[in-house]
């Protein structure tokens, strides 16, 4: 029998193969940005040339994960493979015959192979503390590093907007007040408040509704006793009215600060203005889709062909990589159709509904908060942005949540299994 050779027995062990998998989960879940500002903020100070500092940097990366796939390859079922291969299939066929758009697919599918990959990395978790763990420190990490890359970029003027910045620093608003609302963290109330007043500071409005589903969210399905929700859900209530009561000072110090530090007064004004959730181009979108779904009732018009004639609707065909429904299920029911995007939706949220019961379950028996919490977490960065904004074939936040409900479910399946055995041996 072959030895194993001292190199590998130095490299690949199951502690080294665990911290790999942890940072990679980490870089998937956020990482990215922080990698990103951390580079920008670099080449402020040093001009490297021909990028080599982010060639460095990714090659470590690819390295860590390749590494961490040790670990996931273990996890991957037939039935994981099965519903990928089933997508690419999709899109495949829908890209059959549709020429000169060959870029566009491209894009979709290197979007949709990062997806994929961080839904096999969170369907390998086993051990949800140490999630929650990698969620608390990464929450620190992105604050720190994107508030440097603002000190030293900018942002452009009073009446600026940043859709990126402000969904980068979600993970850290709803992260730490997850974290305090466990744990009574401090440290992590001071980063809410902080990156929440960031977020505002960004012009982009729909991350701040995120921010507000999410306590509502959570204040809901906490697996808590029936008074500690009623408790929590009249703070938030008298929160919310004391908010709306002193609204106008509110906005007065907040704009006077944000004048004086060249931050975006645009959420602000339309706050002032009562025109917070008015979107003339989205509503034109939506209007658009929906008479197209009608149109297109069985099998609708395909993976990709959605964004090619809503590019086309809006006289922009050019741009057609940068158009999509920005409605999660408007663009499910445009791609499959009303009759099976119906299907598709409804087994969606079943699954995602028995995930919930089942680790609200593990919390209530064996007061276990960190799969229902890494669940929540995920649920609002994954689900709550696409129902305004972006779409789900590249937005990694969903497939993450997905896979995060898939772990919990084969995790909780695993606990039965050994619980049911422990039972016939007694």
């Amino acid at each position: 029998m072959m030895k194993s050779t001292p190199w590998r027995i130095k490299w690949f062990k199951e502690e080294h193969v665990e911290l790999c998998f942890l940072l990679s989960l980490m870089f998937f879940m956020g990482g990215n940005d922080v990698i990103g500002s951390f580079i920008q903020i670099t080449n402020s100070v040093i001009s490297i040339p021909y990028h080599i500092d982010k060639l460095i940097i990714y090659a470590l990366v690819v390295c860590i994960i390749i590494v961490s796939m040790k670990k996931v390859l273990r996890s991957i079922r037939i039935e994981d493979i099965s519903i990928i291969l089933i997508l690419l299939l999709f899109i495949l066929i829908s890209w059959f015959g549709q020429d000169g758009y060959d870029r566009m697919y491209f894009t979709i599918l290197f979007n949709l192979s990062y997806g994929i990959c961080a839904y096999f990395f969170f369907l390998s978790v086993s051990d949800y503390a140490k999630l929650i763990d990698c969620f608390s420190k990464l929450s620190l990490f992105l604050s720190v590093f994107i508030t440097l890359q603002i000190l030293i970029s900018g942002m452009g003027g009073t009446m600026s907007y940043s859709q990126y910045l402000g969904y980068a620093l979600l993970p850290a608003a709803i992260i730490s007040i997850n974290q305090f609302l466990r744990n009574r963290s401090i440290i992590h109330m001071i980063n809410f408040v902080y990156t929440t007043i960031l977020i505002i500071s960004m012009g982009a409005r729909w991350p701040l509704v995120c921010v507000i589903l999410f306590l509502i969210v959570r204040s809901i399905i906490s697996p808590t006793k029936l008074l500690r929700k009623v408790v929590l859900l009249t703070a938030l209530i008298a929160i919310g009215f004391v908010v709306v009561y002193y609204l106008d000072a509110l906005l007065d110090f907040l704009e006077t600060a944000f004048r004086g530090t060249g931050l975006s007064m645009r959420t602000l004004i339309k706050i002032r203005q009562a025109n917070f959730f008015e979107d003339s181009g989205r509503n034109d979108i939506w209007s658009y889709s929906v008479k197209t779904i009608s149109n297109h009732l069985f099998v609708g018009v395909g993976i990709g062909k959605d964004r090619i004639l809503i590019a086309n609707y809006k006289k922009a065909p050019s741009l057609v990589t940068g158009y999509y429904p920005h409605n999660i299920i408007l663009e499910i029911l445009l791609h499959y159709g009303a009759f099976f995007g119906a299907i598709v939706i409804i087994l969606m949220f079943l699954y995602v509904a028995i995930s919930f019961k089942k680790a609200i379950k593990v919390a209530r028996r064996k007061q276990d908060y960190a799969p229902i919490d890494s669940l929540v977490i995920t649920f609002a960065l994954g689900f709550f942005p696409l129902l305004v904004s972006g779409s789900y074939l590249g937005w990694v936040p969903f497939f993450i949540f997905l896979g995060v409900c898939t772990g919990i479910m084969r995790n909780h399946q695993l606990l039965s299994e050994e619980s049911v055995l422990s039972e016939k041996i007694i």
